[in-house]
């Protein structure tokens, strides 16, 4: 390590360089793969390594966030549902919160489609949702929702559709039931976490 002096303040210094490891550099390779589609076996294929070891990165990774966006207020937000498969018949549904003014995820639930799994996902936003909230025609949000922000309507939810069918396309476990699908709601919500970080700007994967 280099010790320097400056010249101006005369004092020493010491510059340090954030050294990576290639077990490191594989790990965020694998990281920044699997949230461009490719799934575990894929992964662990062309990084040479077991596909357990690419579950247990992701698992690890997405355990360390513990929420998706900075805690600030939406004046416009969209909600809708997705459903996705545990094993090959359990399906679960996906809840999201979308701030439309800033393209950005706030927050989401898995559970089933009923209005308990949607009043647990609004008890989580309604503190930042200081505005009014699109949904479809789903019965749910009428009783999840206050009428005074309510607004339902199919042709206003583009942006929280367009939200979804993003998951579907960067993370393979969406796709097809008999091809991709989850064995643990945990990684559905790890998976969850780590792409709603990334797409919010809170997730910064440097492999070099």
């Amino acid at each position: 390590m280099q010790r320097y002096k400056c010249k101006d303040r005369n004092c020493n210094f010491t510059i340090c360089f954030d050294v990576v490891s290639e077990k490191d550099k594989k790990r965020r390779f694998a990281l920044t793969l699997y949230l461009e589609g490719l799934g575990f076996h894929s992964i662990g294929r062309a990084l040479g390594v077991s596909h357990v070891s690419v579950l247990n990165w992701i698992r690890k990774y997405g355990n360390q966030f513990d929420k998706v966006r900075n805690p600030r207020s939406a004046q416009i937000v969209e909600m809708d549902e997705m459903h996705s498969y545990i094993g090959h018949k359990k399906i679960r549904w996906i809840w999201t919160c979308i701030d439309r003014d800033t393209k950005e995820y706030i927050d989401f639930v898995v559970g089933d489609r009923s209005s308990k799994t949607g009043i647990t996902l609004w008890n989580k936003v309604k503190q930042r949702v200081i505005g009014c909230v699109f949904t479809d025609y789903w019965k749910a949000y009428k009783e999840m929702i206050p009428s005074d922000q309510l607004r339902q309507s199919k042709g206003k939810t583009n942006t929280a559709e367009n939200f979804n069918s993003l998951i579907r396309h960067c993370l393979a476990r969406f796709r097809r039931q008999t091809k991709c699908y989850s064995k643990s709601v945990e990684m559905i919500v790890c998976s969850l976490k780590l792409l709603m970080a990334k797409q919010n700007g809170m997730l910064s994967i440097q492999i070099y």
